[in-house]
C-alpha cells in the first residue's frame, strides 16, 4: 500500500507487515492489472506534494534510484522502511522518518512514471507485473543483507534481469531466423543447387603464367624436420582379420605429407601374400617428442580385394579424441558412354578426384551391373574425407580385355557434403589404337581442353638376370613437400626388358617440377611379373629441369624385401638444367577428298622471329590423317617469338603415304596465341607439283601481311 504524507512509526510497522502478506498470497496468486494502477494513482499525489524535499536529500534519491532498478514495487518499500527502523537508533529517530519519507517521495515518482508508461503502453503491464513478482521475491533475501551489500545486489539483479530480457528477445529472433533458414533450404531444395562452380582452368593457367622457380630448396622448413612417431595398428576381431601383406602407411598434416612408410592417414597393402585380406579395427599415432599429442584413426573395415567394398587402400581421418567417429564426405559419380559403335569396354575403370585438400586416390568404378556398355549412364557412391572445391578428375581404365577400347561422353561429379555439381565434358577415346593413344586423362573443372604439362619419362630396366617384367607398371610423380601428386599414372606400351630404357611422355594438368620423390610399381600380375628397375629420369621442358632418381633394387615378392612398389628420392648431382619449352596445341586438318589420308609419319618444324624449332615427329600409331579427320596434338616449343612459318613433311616410303593437307592450326595454351598455315595442297609423289614437304605462311590476328611473310622466309634455312 502506497504511504501518506506523513507516518508514524506504529503505522509504518503496520503497513509494512500487511505488503508482506500480500508479497506472500502474489507468489502463488498474480496481481491483477487493475490493483496495480490503482496502487500508482494513489502515489501521484503524494509524489507530487514532496517534490521540494527530494532535492535538499541527495544521498537518499540515490538509494530511491538503485532501489528502483531492482524491480520492487511499493510493497517493497515498506520492507526497506521496517529493515532501516531496525537497524537504526533510537537517537536519530527524526531523521530515520525524513530518510523513510524521502525514499518513499522517489519510489513515488518513479513509480509516477510508470504509471504514464502503463497507460501509452497498456499491452506491456504483464511484462511489469512479473518483474514486480521477482521483485517481491528477492527483497525477502535482501531484507537479511546489510545496506551495502543490497545496494549492490540490487545492481547485479538490474542486470540479470534486463540479461534476461534480451536473451528472451534474442531467443525468439533466433528462431525467427531459424524458420526463415528453414524456408531458404526448402526453397534451394526445390529450385535445386546454385552453388557456383568457379573456373579452376583460368586459375591454373594463371599460376603457369607467375611460375618462377626456387633457387634453393629451405631445408630449414617444419617439412624437413625430422619427426619421430609411434604408429599402433590393432586389428580387428574378425573371422582371417590377418594379413601377411606388406603394410604401408602414409601420414598427411599441415606442412606436408609423408612418404609410404613400410610398416590420415593413409593405410593400404600390396595384396601381396597367400592370405593378403586384413581387416583393420583402428590406428593410433603418438608424436614421440611430444607424447600428449596422440591421434586416432578409426577404420573398422577390410582392406581386401575379395571382401567388405573391394578397397585394399583407404583415406582414415584423425581426430584426438578416441570415442569421436569424423563424419566422411560422399561423393556421386555419374559416367556417360557415348553412344558411338564400339564405344564400351570391358576394361578396369578408375576414377581419381582431386580437390583443394587432397585427392580420393584412385577408385575401381565397378558394381554388379554390366557396366560402361554403348550410350548409357553409370552411377557410383562413394565416400572420402572432405576435398572442399573439386579442381579435376583423373579416369581412365587398365586397358584390359578384347574389348578396352573406350569413348567417353562426359563425367558428372555431385559432391552430396558441400551440395555441388561438378560437370566435366571429355568426348574422346581411351583406347591405345584410336585418338591420341591415351587411356587415362586428366580433365579440370571449366574446360574439355586443359592446359596439360608434359613430363617426359625414362625407365631403365636393370641389366641383370630375369630383371624384366610383363605386369603393368605405374608411376606417381609428386610435387613439393608431396602435397601434390600426379595419381597413378599407368605406363601403356612399354616393354621394360632387361637393360631397355622405356620412354613415354606423360601429360598431366599440373605443375609437379621439380619433384620432390617418384613411386614407381606395379599390378604383380602375369607370368614374370618380378621387375628389377635401375633409375627413373624425369625431365619437365617447361621448367627445364631433368631429375634422376637412382633404384637399383627389386620389384618382386619373392626378391630382396619383398616390395613391388618404391619411393625414389632425387640424386641431387646429377640434376641438369634444359631449355626451357612451353606447351601448344597443334590440330591438323586432313582434307575431305577421296585417298586424302595418310599412314606415314608426319614431321614439322616451326620458324619464329627467334629462331626455329627442332624437327617434331607426329607418330601415326593410331588411327590418324584419315580423310576428314582432325587429330589434336600437344607439343613443347621454346620461345620462338612471334611465329611466321610452319615447314611440314612425311616419309614417302610408306606405300599409302600419299596426303592432302588442308591446314594446320597452333596455339600456345597460357597466351592464346593463335597461328594458321593454309595448305590445300597434296604431299603425294604421284599428285600435285610430286612434292612431298610443304612450307606454309602464318596467317591470324598476331600476321598483318601474311604474304610478305612467305616470301620473306622462302629462302630462310
Amino acid at each position: 500500500m502506497p504511504t501518506k504524507k506523513k507516518k508514524t512509526r506504529q503505522s509504518t510497522e503496520e503497513e509494512t507487515k500487511d505488503v508482506d502478506d500480500e508479497g506472500e498470497d502474489s507468489e502463488d496468486q498474480e496481481p491483477k492489472p487493475k490493483k496495480k494502477g490503482k496502487q500508482v494513482s494513489e502515489s501521484d499525489e503524494a509524489g507530487r506534494l514532496k517534490k521540494k524535499k527530494k532535492k535538499k536529500f541527495k544521498d537518499s534519491d540515490e538509494e530511491g534510484y538503485n532501489s528502483d532498478t531492482s524491480g520492487p514495487d511499493v510493497r517493497s518499500t515498506g520492507k526497506k522502511g521496517k529493515n532501516k527502523e531496525k537497524v537504526k537508533k533510537k537517537r536519530k529517530k527524526s531523521k530515520e522518518e525524513s530518510e523513510d519519507e524521502l525514499s518513499n517521495d522517489s519510489q513515488n515518482t518513479d513509480n509516477e512514471d510508470n504509471n504514464s508508461d502503463s497507460r501509452s503502453k497498456k499491452k506491456k503491464l504483464p511484462d511489469v507485473i512479473e518483474t514486480t513478482k521477482t521483485g517481491s521475491k528477492k527483497s525477502t533475501v535482501k531484507d537479511k543483507m546489510g545496506k551495502d551489500k543490497k545496494d549492490k545486489k540490487s545492481k547485479r539483479d538490474s542486470d540479470d534481469e534486463s540479461d534476461e530480457d534480451e536473451g528472451k528477445k534474442t531467443k525468439k529472433n533466433k528462431k525467427k531466423g531459424s524458420v526463415r533458414d528453414d524456408s531458404d533450404e526448402d526453397t534451394k531444395k526445390t529450385k535445386g543447387k546454385k552453388k557456383k562452380v568457379e573456373n579452376y582452368v583460368a586459375i591454373y593457367e594463371n599460376e603457369l603464367r607467375n611460375y618462377e622457380p626456387e633457387m634453393v630448396e629451405n631445408y630449414e622448413d617444419e617439412y624437413h624436420k625430422k619427426k619421430v612417431y609411434e604408429v599402433v595398428t590393432i586389428t580387428g576381431d574378425e573371422r582371417g582379420a590377418g594379413t601377411d601383406a606388406n603394410v604401408f602407411i602414409s601420414l598427411f598434416g599441415d606442412y606436408g605429407i609423408t612418404p609410404k612408410v613400410h610398416l590420415a592417414s593413409k593405410i593400404e597393402h600390396d595384396n601381396t601374400g597367400m592370405n593378403a585380406s586384413w581387416f583393420l579395427d583402428r590406428v593410433v599415432v603418438t608424436d614421440v617428442i611430444r607424447p600428449h599429442l596422440r591421434f586416432y584413426f578409426s577404420c573398422n573395415n577390410w582392406l581386401s580385394k575379395v571382401e567388405g567394398d573391394g578397397l585394399f587402400v583407404r583415406d582414415l581421418l584423425g581426430t584426438m579424441d578416441p570415442m569421436e567417429m569424423p563424419k566422411y564426405n560422399k561423393y556421386v559419380v555419374s559416367v556417360f558412354t557415348a553412344d558411338v559403335k564400339g564405344s564400351g569396354t570391358d576394361a578396369d575403370v578408375f576414377i581419381n578426384i582431386f580437390g583443394e585438400f587432397g585427392d580420393t586416390g584412385e577408385r575401381r568404378l565397378d558394381n554388379e551391373k554390366d557396366n560402361f556398355e554403348k550410350g548409357t549412364e553409370d552411377k557410383f557412391t562413394f565416400e572420402a574425407p572432405n576435398l572442399g572445391k573439386v579442381r579435376k578428375i583423373t579416369i581412365g581404365h587398365n586397358n584390359k580385355g578384347s574389348s578396352a577400347g573406350w569413348f567417353v561422353d562426359k563425367v558428372i561429379v555431385d559432391d552430396l557434403g558441400n551440395k555441388t555439381l561438378y560437370e566435366f565434358p571429355i568426348e574422346r577415346w581411351f583406347a591405345t589404337d584410336e585418338d591420341d593413344g591415351k587411356i587415362q586423362r586428366d580433365i579440370l573443372v571449366g574446360g574439355s581442353q586443359p592446359t596439360g604439362i608434359v613430363y617426359n619419362v625414362q625407365i631403365v630396366t636393370g641389366n641383370i638376370r630375369g630383371a624384366g617384367t610383363n605386369s603393368k607398371i605405374h608411376v606417381v610423380m609428386h610435387g613439393s613437400k608431396g602435397m601434390k601428386n600426379s595419381g597413378k599414372v599407368f605406363l601403356v606400351g612399354g616393354k621394360f626388358e632387361r637393360g631397355l630404357t622405356d620412354i613415354f611422355n606423360v601429360e598431366i594438368s599440373a605443375l609437379l617440377s621439380p619433384l620432390s620423390r617418384v613411386t614407381i610399381g606395379h599390378d604383380n600380375d602375369g607370368v614374370s611379373s618380378g621387375w628389377y628397375c635401375d633409375k627413373v629420369v624425369v625431365y619437365c621442358p617447361f621448367t627445364g629441369i631433368e631429375q634422376t632418381f637412382p633404384c637399383c633394387k627389386w620389384l618382386d615378392e619373392k626378391e630382396g624385401d619383398g616390395l613391388i612398389e618404391r619411393d625414389l628420392y632425387e640424386m641431387v648431382s646429377l640434376r641438369q638444367k634444359r631449355q626451357k619449352k612451353h606447351p601448344w596445341s597443334l590440330w591438323i586438318w586432313t582434307s575431305d577428298l577421296p585417298s586424302a589420308g595418310t599412314d606415314a609419319d608426319i614431321s614439322f618444324q616451326v620458324y619464329g622471329d627467334k629462331g626455329k624449332s627442332d624437327e617434331i615427329r607426329l607418330d601415326n600409331k593410331t588411327d590418324n590423317f584419315e580423310q576428314g579427320q582432325i587429330d589434336r596434338f600437344m607439343v613443347e616449343l621454346p620461345d620462338l617469338g612471334k611465329l611466321n612459318k610452319l615447314r611440314i613433311w612425311h616419309e614417302k616410303r610408306h606405300p599409302f603415304a600419299g596426303w592432302h593437307l588442308s591446314k594446320a592450326t597452333i596455339m600456345k595454351t597460357l597466351t592464346k596465341e593463335k597461328y594458321t598455315f593454309v595448305c590445300e595442297r597434296w604431299l603425294d609423289t604421284n599428285e600435285d607439283d610430286n612434292e612431298v614437304v610443304r612450307e606454309l605462311p602464318a596467317s591470324g590476328d598476331l600476321i598483318s601481311d601474311p604474304l610478305a611473310s612467305m616470301y620473306m622466309n622462302l629462302n630462310s634455312p
